[in-house]
């Protein structure tokens, strides 16, 4: 599966900038009140695990099944190609693990989800 690399940078996140205020942008942080952690580079699947992968990962590593897919013992017809959406935090982990990966922290997640857009303002 192809994944992007995300490379280390400064995650700057907080309050966005005077959002008591109808300038509310959650992009713009004051500097003094912005938290800026270092965020090493990490890779990243570039799209959603699929509900035929995550399949494909029942079958394989003998995960059990989402329990609506019991009854018919797979995913519904027509949706191998849609991102899979009933894992609950333990089967996403044991999927990452499966596939030689891990999941992102919560900050990394934010970082790639951003595409770096974070402003910084001295007011």
């Amino acid at each position: 599966k192809l994944m992007n690399y995300i490379p280390e940078d400064l995650l700057v996140y907080g309050q966005g900038y005077d959002s008591s205020k109808n300038n509310y942008n959650p992009f713009f942080f004051h500097r003094s009140e912005a938290r800026m952690p270092r965020i090493h580079g990490f890779y990243m699947d570039r799209t959603e695990v699929t509900n035929a992968e995550y399949f494909r990962f029942c079958q394989k590593a003998g995960h059990p099944l989402p329990a609506s897919w019991k009854a018919q013992g797979t995913f519904p017809r027509g949706t191998g190609d849609l991102a899979f959406s009933e894992a609950s935090y333990s089967d996403a982990q044991a999927y990452a693990r499966w596939a030689g990966k891990r999941l992102p922290t919560e900050l990394e997640w934010e970082m790639a989800a951003r595409g770096g857009l974070s402003v910084l303002i001295d007011e």
